[in-house]
């Protein structure tokens, strides 16, 4: 029995992880005029973020890659600006 119930968590949580991977990843064969990048990982960012998941349900996931797609945004934004500062100085 407790075989069983260690299989479904093993699947439930590969089901999770794979519904993540669909929504937040670029993939090979997506149009490169279609992506949408600022809400999008590459592979290696989604992998790094499901090694780094510290619950054995991966229950932080969704939102480990919101906060690294957050933190994408805010450098994509201010990146720039903080480039013309330190050229300026």
């Amino acid at each position: 029995m407790k075989n069983l119930s260690v299989f479904i968590r093993k699947v439930l949580i590969e089901g999770k992880v794979q519904d993540l991977e669909k929504k937040y990843v670029i993939n090979d064969d997506d149009d490169d005029d279609t992506i949408d990048y600022e809400n999008k990982l590459l592979k290696y960012s989604f992998n790094q973020l499901v090694n780094a998941d510290p619950s054995p349900t991966k229950k932080y996931l969704e939102w480990m890659i919101k906060q690294r797609l957050a933190d994408y945004k805010l450098l994509s934004h201010t990146g720039k600006q903080n480039l013309m500062i330190l050229i300026a100085l």
